[in-house]
């Protein structure tokens, strides 16, 4: 598998899925499911952001390829109960995919993500990645995982004691 060709379709996946969209359009795919025309929008953004990272003419099938499973995966989850293992399932498939296109897809050329590493020691790709994960998805994986145990309900009280 081509590193910098995963490490690239990464960053765009959670540029794309996370700091491309808002509350207010995830909220629209929910409440509208397939009449979300952000649900389109938002797929087609991955496709052409996955295309941007990886500028490469035979690489437009597999950014359409990367869109189309986009859709589905999202599309899917509309549907599903909303929660923690509703997230990660979701983050799973949608990984999976990006592997499945980094083992598929061979290039030869250089991708423009290899020219900000300039560094044996210290890779840019990396932090940036590392950076992008700490703010956003970690926020909301956090909310997630806390959200059985909200603050000043009692109820949320008694199921912290009844684990311990």
């Amino acid at each position: 598998m081509n590193s910098w060709l995963f490490l690239s379709l990464l960053l765009a996946h959670v540029t794309g899925d996370f700091y491309l969209q808002n509350d207010k359009y995830c909220a629209q795919k929910e409440e509208r499911k397939f009449k979300s025309w952000f649900l389109y929008v938002h797929s087609l953004i991955i496709g052409g952001v996955s295309w941007a990272v990886v500028p490469v003419c035979d690489f437009g099938f597999y950014a359409l390829a990367i869109a189309i499973s986009h859709f589905i995966i999202d599309a899917i989850k509309t549907y599903s109960p909303k929660g923690l293992w509703n997230f990660i399932i979701d983050q799973i498939a949608h990984l999976s995919i990006l592997i499945i296109v980094a083992l598929s897809f061979d290039t030869a050329s250089e991708l423009p993500i290899q020219s900000i590493d300039c560094n044996e020691s210290f890779s840019i790709p990396m932090f940036i990645l590392a950076v992008l994960l700490c703010i956003k998805p970690a926020n909301i994986l956090i909310k997630l995982v806390l959200k059985k145990y909200q603050v000043g309900e009692t109820q949320s009280c008694e199921n912290i004691k009844k684990e311990h």
